[in-house]
């Protein structure tokens, strides 16, 4: 009987701690993380909204490639780049995203495209 007594006081403890003892959750939006592609020649097309921020990389330093970006809702030409060992990296910052774009590559280079918000 004792036993079970002390049992019940303990448990009893236990489940007032329990209960009784706050707990603080903090929550932290991430970053979101770049997303960059490796693009050839072509013609693309983007289906959704990924960022107004675009890094250009040349991967293939002695292959040059042409980098033509048109506004799709006015049909205006954006940027014309030519990408080559001289200048192999750029920023293009766009007022609306890149959804919103069609990019035109010409040349045998291969091009890293970096997507940020």
């Amino acid at each position: 009987m004792k036993k079970l007594k002390k049992l019940i006081i303990y448990a009893f403890i236990v489940l007032s701690i329990i209960t009784n003892t706050s707990i603080n959750a903090n929550a932290h939006a991430s970053e979101p993380v770049p997303t960059a592609k490796i693009y050839t020649e072509g013609i693309y097309h983007f289906d959704k909204s990924i960022g107004k921020k675009v890094t250009l990389k040349l991967i293939t330093p002695e292959k040059p490639i042409t980098v033509i970006i048109i506004e799709d809702e006015h049909e205006k030409l954006k940027y014309y780049f030519n990408l080559n060992k001289n200048i192999p990296l750029t920023d293009v910052f766009l007022d609306i995203p890149i959804s919103k774009h069609t990019v035109l590559l010409e040349g045998p280079g291969q091009l890293s495209l970096t997507f940020e918000e």
